[in-house]
C-alpha cells in the first residue's frame, strides 16, 4: 500500500477516481427525490430540467432516426446532439434516462483536468481537494445537475482541460503536452464554438506570462498557434486531419515546424480562418447581447422590445449578493479569493486560470449565468489556501506554526459558527431514524451520511494515533484544516439537498403535447411562447415560430400579440406569421447563413410585421392602423392555408403574462409602450378583517364588489372563481357581476390552484385568459384538442 502511495501517477489515478466517484455520487440525489413525484415522470423516466436540453435533445433525436423536416430548426449539426445521439444510439437504456443522467457522469470530469493541474504544480492533494469542493460549488451544481442536460455540463471541464494543456506545455516543454493542447483545443472548439472569447482571453493570459519569462522560445507560440487554429470553424474531420498533419510534422521535424517561417504562414492562416467564418462578427454580438440591456430594438422603421430586458440569467445584482449565488458562506469566498491569490504568487502558472475565475467573480454585472467560471477558483483556490496553511503547519519554525494554527482554527472556527447557527449542517443526517419506510432521497442520505461519518472518523483516529508524534499544536491545525473543508463541503451538500428544481414540464403538460403529436403532421405548427418552444418540438415533432434561441423582439412580437390580443386579433396573426415565416424561407434575400456551419440562421430572420403592413396597403403609415384595428375584423384578407396551426397554453404563462404583454403592447412606430396592460396575481392570499390581501398592493373585498389598490378604492365589474372537477372538467361561478358598473377590473379566483387574479377589460378580453383560464373560446376560430387543468391546446379554425 505504502508503495502504491509513493507512486505519484498510481496515487493520481486513486484521487480522481474517488473525487470522480463523489461527484457523480452527489448529483444523484436530485434525480432520487424528483423520482417520488408523479408529475416529474413520463414514461417511467424523470424529465429534465433545461429548456435548452430539448433542442439538443430533438437534434439527438433525428439524428438517431435519421431524417428530419426542412427548415424546423433541429440542431442536428450541434456537438452535444451528436454526442447524446451516440451515447443514446449504444446504450441500452431509455433515451430520456439518457438525457438525465448525461450531466451526472460528463459534468463531474471537471476533477480530471483540476486535479492534474495541481499535480503539475507539486500540488496533488490540493487539487484534490479543490476538485471534490469545484464539483459540487453552487454555481457549478446548479449548470450541470443531474437533469440539467445542456452544454454547460462540459464547458468547464473542457476549458479547464485547456488550461492543462497549457500548464504542461509551459511546464514541461514536451510533445505530449503539445497532443494534449491539440485535443482539448479541438474538442473545446467544436463542442461550444461560442466560447472563442473565454479562449482569447486565456491565450492573451499565456501570452503575457511567455513574453515575460519564455519570449524566445518559439515552442510556447506554436502552443499558441495550435489553440487558435483549432478555433478556426473547420468541421471535426477537417479539424483532426489538420491537427494530425501538424503533429506529425512536428514529431519527425521540429525544427522545420518551429521556423519562423512556418510560424508566420500558421499565423496567417489562423487569421484568415477567423475573418472567413464570421468569429470576430460573433464575439462582438455575444458581448453585445449580455453587456447591453436596451429597452428597443430598432428593425427597419419598427422598433421591438428587447428581449435581453426579460432574460433572468443576463440580468445584474449587487456584487455581496451575487457571492451568495456562488457559495452560501462569503467566508468561504473570500478565504478562496485569498487562496487562489497565494496560489498564483507561489506557482506563476496558474495565472492561466485567473481569466476565468475573474470573469465569473464578474459575473453580477453580466448575468448569473458567468457564476459557473468561477467554481474552479472557489473550490482550488479554499483547498489551496488551507493547505497552504498547512503546510505552515508543519513548519519547524514556532512562529509560523503559531501563526498557521491559529489561521485555520479561526477559518474554522467562523465556517463552524455559520454553519451551526444557520441550521446548515447535514452531513451526519438521522433522518432516516424517523423514517419507516425512507424514500429514495432519504436512502440516499442515509448512504451519505455513513460515509461522511466513516471519513471523519478514519481521520480522528489518524489524528489520534500520531498525537505524540505531531504535537499538540500541529495536531490542533491539521484538525483545523479538516474540519475548514468538511464545513465547505457541508456547505455545498446542504444546498444539494435543498435545490429541489422544477421540471421543464409537468406530465400533465406533456400529456397535452404527447397528444398533439398524435393528430398533427410534422409541418403543422405549434405556437406558445419561447420559453416552451423546444419541449413542443421534442414531445409533439412539430414546428414552433419561437424557442430559446429565436426570440428577438421582433420574433416574439406576433407570438406576444397573439396571446395578449383578443380572439379574432390572435387567430388572425397566428395565421399570419405561420404562413409568412414559411413563405420567408424561400425568399433568399431575406435569409443570413452561418459562416460556420453554412446553415440559416432562423433566429435573424426579419419580422413578418412588415410584409403584412405592406400586403394591406399600411406601408408608410402607422402600424397601429392595422394591429389596432384591420387585425381584429374576422372578414381580414388571410394569406392561404398550408399547414395547421396549434395553439399551446400552459398555466405557467400566469408568471410571465405580464412579461409577454411587453412585446407586443407597444407603438412599433416609436417603441414606446401602451401602458393599458393591468394585471396582477397572488397565490398567498391573507385574511386581513373584510378584504383578502393579496399583496402589498392590492386587497379585494370578501363579496367580491370592490377592490382597494394601492390606497385607492375601486368597484369590480365581476368576480368569477373557477375549479376543475374530478373528471378534469372547467366549473366557473359567477361570484359578482354589476353589469351597470362602468368599472373595467375583473377578479378571477382559480381554486385549483389557489392563485386570484385581478386585470382590467383589455387583458380579461385576452386569447390566454378566455382560452386557458375561462375556456370561453369562440367556435369559428379556435377548436379544442386536449385539455388538462395545467395546459390547454387548441386548433386553428381560420
Amino acid at each position: 500500500m505504502n508503495k502504491f502511495i509513493k507512486n505519484e501517477n498510481a496515487l493520481t489515478c486513486l484521487l480522481v477516481l474517488v473525487a470522480y466517484a463523489f461527484s457523480v455520487f452527489m448529483r444523484f440525489y436530485w434525480s432520487m427525490w424528483a423520482a417520488g413525484a408523479g408529475e416529474n415522470i413520463w414514461q417511467d423516466v424523470v424529465m429534465i430540467t433545461s429548456n435548452d436540453g430539448y433542442y439538443f435533445a430533438e437534434g439527438a433525436r433525428d439524428i438517431i432516426a435519421g431524417f428530419h423536416q426542412t427548415h424546423d430548426l433541429s440542431p442536428v449539426h450541434e456537438a452535444l446532439a451528436q454526442i447524446t445521439a451516440f451515447f443514446g444510439g449504444i446504450l441500452p437504456f431509455k433515451f430520456d434516462l439518457v438525457l438525465l443522467h448525461m450531466p451526472t457522469f460528463f459534468a463531474s470530469l471537471v476533477v480530471i483536468p483540476i486535479i492534474l493541474i495541481a499535480k503539475e504544480c507539486g500540488e496533488t492533494m490540493a487539487g484534490f481537494f479543490g476538485a471534490i469542493l469545484t464539483s459540487t460549488t453552487l454555481t457549478y451544481y446548479n449548470r450541470t445537475m443531474a437533469g440539467y442536460y445542456d452544454t454547460d455540463m462540459l464547458i468547464i471541464a473542457l476549458i479547464m482541460f485547456l488550461c492543462y494543456g497549457l500548464v504542461r506545455l509551459y511546464t514541461k516543454k514536451d510533445f505530449t503536452s503539445l497532443v494534449v493542447l491539440s485535443v482539448s483545443s479541438v474538442l473545446w472548439s467544436w463542442y461550444y464554438f461560442q466560447g472563442v472569447a473565454v479562449t482569447l482571453i486565456i491565450l492573451g493570459m499565456f501570452f503575457l506570462m511567455v513574453l515575460v519569462k519564455e519570449r524566445k522560445n518559439y515552442l510556447m507560440y506554436f502552443g499558441i498557434i495550435l489553440v487558435c487554429l483549432g478555433n478556426i470553424g473547420l468541421p471535426l474531420w477537417a479539424m483532426v486531419l489538420l491537427f494530425a498533419a501538424i503533429l506529425a510534422a512536428f514529431h519527425f521535424k521540429p525544427e522545420f515546424v518551429l521556423d519562423i517561417k512556418a510560424l508566420a504562414l500558421l499565423s496567417v492562416v489562423v487569421v484568415a480562418g477567423f475573418f472567413l467564418n464570421g468569429l470576430l462578427e460573433q464575439l462582438l454580438f455575444r458581448l453585445t447581447f449580455y453587456f447591453t440591456k436596451g429597452a428597443t430594438t430598432a428593425e427597419s422603421t419598427l422598433h421591438f422590445f428587447d428581449v435581453n430586458q426579460t432574460i433572468s440569467e443576463a440580468q445584474k445584482m449587487g456584487f455581496w449578493d451575487y457571492l451568495v449565488r456562488l457559495s452560501l458562506s462569503r467566508v468561504t469566498i473570500v478565504f478562496a479569493i485569498f487562496g487562489f491569490l497565494v496560489a498564483c504568487v507561489k506557482h506563476r502558472v496558474l495565472l492561466l486560470l485567473v481569466p476565468t475565475f475573474v470573469f465569473g467573480l464578474l459575473g453580477f454585472t453580466s448575468g448569473v449565468r458567468f457564476g459557473i467560471y468561477a467554481c474552479v477558483g472557489i473550490g482550488f483556490g479554499f483547498a489551496f489556501g488551507v493547505f497552504w496553511l498547512l503546510r505552515g503547519v508543519m513548519s519547524e519554525k514556532t512562529l509560523v506554526r503559531n501563526v498557521a494554527t491559529g489561521l485555520l482554527v479561526v477559518l474554522a472556527s467562523w465556517l463552524g459558527y455559520e454553519v451551526f447557527k444557520d441550521g446548515f449542517f447535514v452531513l451526519f443526517d438521522t433522518e432516516f431514524i424517523k423514517s419507516d419506510k425512507p424514500t429514495g432521497d432519504v436512502k440516499f442520505k442515509i448512504v451519505a451520511s455513513a460515509i461522511f461519518m466513516l471519513v471523519s472518523l478514519g481521520y480522528l483516529l489518524y489524528l489520534a494515533a500520531s498525537a505524540v508524534k505531531l504535537g499538540a499544536v500541529r495536531v490542533v491545525g491539521k484538525f483545523a484544516a479538516f474540519f475548514a473543508i468538511l464545513m465547505c463541503v457541508n456547505f455545498n451538500v446542504w444546498y444539494i439537498y435543498n435545490f429541489k428544481a422544477s421540471v421543464v414540464l409537468t406530465n400533465s403538460e406533456v400529456v397535452v403535447l404527447d397528444r398533439l403529436k398524435q393528430v398533427a403532421n410534422r409541418e403543422d405548427y405549434c405556437v406558445s411562447w419561447w420559453d416552451w418552444g423546444y419541449p413542443i418540438r421534442y414531445f409533439s415533432d412539430v414546428k414552433t415560430l419561437v424557442d430559446g434561441g429565436k426570440h428577438n423582439g421582433w420574433n416574439n412580437y406576433a407570438v406576444s400579440y397573439a396571446i395578449t390580443r383578443q380572439q379574432v386579433a390572435a387567430a388572425n396573426m397566428l395565421r399570419f406569421d405561420v404562413e409568412y415565416t414559411e413563405s420567408s424561407f424561400k425568399d433568399k434575400a431575406n435569409l443570413i447563413y452561418d459562416k460556420r456551419t453554412g446553415n440559416i440562421d432562423y433566429g435573424m430572420l426579419p419580422s413578418n410585421v412588415h410584409k403584412m403592413l405592406k400586403d394591406h396597403g399600411y406601408e408608410g403609415k402607422s402600424s397601429n392602423m392595422f394591429l389596432g384595428g384591420d387585425m381584429f375584423r374576422k372578414d381580414l384578407k388571410l394569406p392561404p392555408k398550408t399547414r395547421d396551426v396549434y395553439f399551446y397554453l400552459p398555466f405557467r404563462i400566469v408568471n410571465i403574462f405580464q412579461t409577454i404583454s411587453l412585446f407586443s403592447w407597444l407603438n412599433l412606430d416609436d417603441g414606446k409602450p401602451f401602458n393599458l396592460f393591468y394585471f396582477d396575481s397572488s397565490d398567498r392570499i391573507v385574511q386581513e378583517g373584510d378584504h383578502f390581501v393579496i399583496n402589498d398592493r392590492v386587497k379585494i373585498a370578501k363579496d367580491g364588489k370592490s377592490a382597494i389598490i394601492s390606497g385607492t378604492n375601486y368597484p369590480l365589474k365581476a368576480f368569477v372563481r373557477t375549479n376543475h372537477n374530478e373528471q378534469g372538467a372547467l366549473t366557473k361561478e359567477l361570484l359578482h357581476e354589476d353589469k351597470e358598473s362602468n368599472s373595467r377590473l375583473y377578479v378571477i379566483y382559480m381554486q385549483d390552484f389557489n392563485r386570484i387574479f385581478i386585470m382590467n377589460e383589455e387583458v380579461i378580453q385576452t386569447a390566454f385568459v378566455q382560452l386557458f383560464m375561462l375556456e370561453n373560446f369562440d367556435p369559428e376560430l379556435f377548436e379544442p384538442v386536449a385539455f388538462t387543468p395545467t395546459a390547454k391546446l387548441y386548433k386553428l379554425k381560420r
